[in-house]
């Protein structure tokens, strides 16, 4: 029980230092794109450590069509949503 109390008391000191520093300062353009960037390969890190693994016992071509697909996809995402806005 010790344990898992010390292991969660460096995010949760992260999370209460970050919204205390953005009540006194709101973070710039810059820095948030840094934070969703961040946050992102985090979440995309933790999903392929996952998947992956259990990945390897099927096709490897429909792994990598897989992964294609899916950069593709954002990419399109992306594309059309510049023109949205």
């Amino acid at each position: 029980m010790l344990m898992t109390l010390l292991y969660t008391l460096f995010p949760v000191s992260a999370a209460v230092a970050g919204a205390g520093a953005a009540l006194f300062r709101q973070p710039g353009e810059k820095t948030m794109s840094l934070i969703h960037h961040f946050t992102a390969g985090v979440i995309f890190s933790a999903a392929a450590t996952e998947v992956l693994p259990g990945l390897k016992q099927h096709s490897m071509m429909a792994v990598i069509a897989g992964g294609v697909t899916g950069v593709v996809l954002m990419m399109l995402i992306q594309h059309y949503g510049e023109k949205v806005v």
